[in-house]
């Protein structure tokens, strides 16, 4: 199944399983929003939350500053498991075929069990990782402080290409992923496009 195949059928569910939901990024679900401001539970992490949560099969997957991605029962906000980076974790995760993948600012992307939150595998760049990672048909794209796109392969984390934006244009930003293209912007005025 592709992943295409996987983002539609989470559409039409309650999950929210990347940042602004699916590869391109549509912020849209059909499922219906509260109508009020009841709040159902909260979490307390030892950081400040940048990290916009995924939520996906019952859990709700967050990072923070305190250097740890954390997996809460959806539910009821009970802690799961978390997982310690060497630094803070502003990069929002992304859940896709029973692994979260998720940047820090100590260079590493991370791509651990969605479950137990063992690691399955990391990639270091050269730079912090703020950017939020999408994946489709088992690669993943993110981008670095380095001011480079990669592309990896999902399962291994084995490098399948890198783009250099240009000099000293940090890539933070969620790389969208619509028909066989990835669309980035850079903290210049630039937004790329990279077949895949």
């Amino acid at each position: 199944m592709s992943s295409f195949d996987v983002t539609a059928q989470q559409s039409a569910s309650d999950s929210w399983p990347m940042f602004h939901h699916d590869l391109v990024h549509s912020g849209y679900l059909v499922s219906e929003g509260p109508r009020t401001n009841q709040t159902l539970w909260n979490y307390t992490t030892s950081g400040a939350v940048w990290s916009s949560p995924a939520v996906f099969g019952g859990l709700a997957f967050v990072g923070s500053n305190d250097n740890k991605l954390y997996a809460l029962n959806a539910t009821t906000g009970a802690p799961v498991w978390n997982f310690t980076t060497g630094g803070l974790v502003e990069s929002s995760p992304a859940v896709v075929d029973g692994a979260v993948y998720v940047g820090s600012i100590d260079h590493n992307l991370y791509a651990l069990n969605e479950s137990t939150g063992r690691q399955l595998w990391n990639f270091t760049t050269g730079g912090d990782v703020d950017s939020s990672p999408s994946i489709s048909n088992d690669v993943v794209y993110f981008g670095s402080f380095d001011n480079k796109t990669y592309a990896l392969n999902a399962t291994t984390g084995d490098l399948l290409w890198s783009f250099k934006i240009g000099y000293d244009e940090c890539v933070q930003s969620s790389p969208a992923v619509a028909d066989g293209v990835v669309y980035v912007g850079s903290y210049t005025v630039n937004v790329h496009n990279d077949n895949i």
